[in-house]
């Protein structure tokens, strides 16, 4: 006589034929890379256009300040980020791959912007908003979720695969059902936690998973106690010309 145990297995297995045979697919394997581009494309509303973003700083003691900025991004390396008002108005932030610079009105060129500086302020979040996990980074998929807020989360830790990196190491936790990021924790070479993201909310626009809302808690000692929230107003898919990167 078979045993129940025997009597499941053959269930299952018939189960998962009848699946093939009627052409359902297998849930995806949480491999790295699979999760790291899914991460990637609800970061990255646009590939080549320009995004709205309403950013508010709260430093501890202070008013917070607002400001509405104008993004124009072409493919993973080039980015040019405009104060469209509040005190900083009317200048802008350049990058062109491991490249930066700040353009100030009135300036005869452009200044350029130190590795130690991208770290701080507006230009570290230009850092951290054009950020490619895919690219940068090799993931491992730890064995255990965690949970995060109430949502069950599968974690990777991250190596990146360039040496002078900004942030040679980070955590990741993305939502082990719907695939999406949750939490993303930066690291210095030193090992000294820098920032710590929070990815607070999506919506679905044109077929597309979109992030929304996300939160910075920048943690190096010049910025403790600052915390910085992103929204994403608009997406514009659309040509933007070259000259629009060249300093």
């Amino acid at each position: 006589m078979r045993s129940r145990t025997s009597d499941l297995r053959l269930v299952a297995a018939a189960g998962t034929l009848l699946a093939l045979a009627l052409g359902a697919a297998p849930p995806p394997a949480l491999d790295a890379d699979t999760l790291l581009a899914a991460a990637d494309a609800s970061r990255h509303g646009v590939s080549e256009g320009v995004m709205r973003i309403r950013a508010t700083m709260r430093k501890k003691g202070e008013p917070p300040g607002t400001a509405e900025l104008l993004v124009e991004v072409k493919g993973g390396d080039r980015m040019r980020c405009a104060f469209v008002d509040g005190t900083q108005k009317g200048r802008e932030i350049l990058a062109v791959g491991d490249k930066t610079w700040l353009l100030v009105p009135g300036a005869s060129r452009p200044i350029s912007v130190s590795a130690n500086q991208k770290l701080l302020g507006g230009a570290s979040l230009g850092e951290i908003g054009r950020l490619r996990l895919a690219e940068t980074y090799t993931a491992r998929v730890r064995q255990q979720t965690e949970e995060l807020d109430g949502v069950p989360c599968v974690v990777l830790d991250l190596a990146a695969k360039q040496r002078k990196a900004q942030y040679p190491k980070g955590v990741l936790w993305m939502g082990k059902a719907d695939r999406l990021p949750r939490r993303l924790t930066l690291s210095l070479p030193s090992g000294k936690d820098a920032k710590d993201i929070r990815y607070v909310a999506f919506d679905r626009e044109g077929g597309k998973t979109l992030l929304r809302r996300m939160e910075v808690r920048h943690l190096l000692f010049s910025e403790r106690g600052t915390e910085t929230t992103l929204e994403f107003v608009s997406y514009e898919a659309r040509p933007v010309p070259d000259e629009r990167f060249e300093p």
